[in-house]
């Protein structure tokens, strides 16, 4: 392999001359333009690629993390309610900022009152809406993030995990979540649905994206936040060398009544030499 970054190159191929058994004769370099030498002897002729001009560019691309819309169900049953409160004492007995990491009595108190108020307000929204449920993006969005008028019920940035875990689930059909944020991307997006896409260099990464990727989902995006540090374009800059996609030649296996044949004569061989023995 050459780049350009090494000055003038070539591309060569190397021809591989078999006898009719698959043996190796003789080996030829093939520069532009050398016509392919002929078989010899009923045998074959291998031709592999030695050597490819490149330029700098062709191995690098960049990364782009794709988004899709965060749809949601929201429901409250007393099973979820339970399950949200599991997740609330399990978080006290030790998983995040939990009573073992809290070493006094006081903050001790203090963490058990937290969650006792997240509780009653968890059961007072409970009892206002019963067994409501809804796709609706923008109330789906609030009661998510843990406010739901007119309750008006606010949950600290820590819980609202818990809470979006235990009465929310995924729901391809619901109308997209609105974020609720002033500045930024008008809906949220789905973590267990992002991607990426490596675009190469020297294409523009929004007509890809367009190419590529919204036939196939058309409520996807780009997150332009994710840049390059030293460009500043959207898109990190990665390179990779596939040696595989421009040097592997793919030699097809041989016909099945070739290897057949070749089968039953090696065990025709294994059965005279048993035979013999035996004798």
């Amino acid at each position: 392999m050459i780049s350009r970054l090494m000055g003038v190159g070539e591309a060569l191929d190397q021809a591989v001359l078999l006898d009719a058994e698959g043996k190796e004769l003789t080996r030829m370099v093939l520069f532009e333009g050398t016509p392919v030498p002929e078989p010899v002897d009923g045998g074959t002729v291998k031709v592999r690629p030695v050597s490819r001009v490149f330029r700098t560019t062709d191995f690098g691309y960049r990364t782009v993390t794709v988004e899709r819309l965060l749809r949601l169900r929201f429901q409250m049953t007393p099973e979820r309610l339970q399950e949200y409160e599991g997740k609330l004492r399990e978080k006290l007995d030790g998983n995040g900022r939990g009573l073992k990491r809290v070493r006094s009595v006081e903050a001790q108190g203090q963490a058990l009152r937290e969650v006792d108020g997240l509780l009653d307000d968890a059961k007072a929204l409970f009892q206002a809406l019963g067994a409501f449920q809804t796709t609706t993006g923008t109330l789906c969005g609030r009661a998510s993030r843990g406010f739901w008028k007119p309750e008006a019920v606010a949950i600290p940035p820590a819980s609202r995990k818990a809470f979006r875990d235990a009465f929310t689930e995924s729901c391809p059909d619901a109308v997209p979540v609105e974020s609720g944020k002033r500045n930024g991307p008008k809906y949220e997006p789905d973590s267990g649905l992002r991607d990426t896409e490596n675009v190469p260099l020297g294409e523009d990464v929004y007509a890809y994206f367009k190419r590529e990727v919204l036939p196939h989902v058309p409520d996807a995006w780009i997150d332009e936040s994710k840049r390059d540090a030293k460009d500043g374009k959207v898109g990190v800059v990665g390179y990779e060398i596939p040696f595989n996609r421009h040097f592997y030649v793919f030699e097809p296996p041989r016909p099945l009544a070739e290897i057949d044949a070749d089968l039953k004569a090696c065990t025709g061989r294994i059965l005279k030499m048993l035979g013999e023995m035996s004798a």
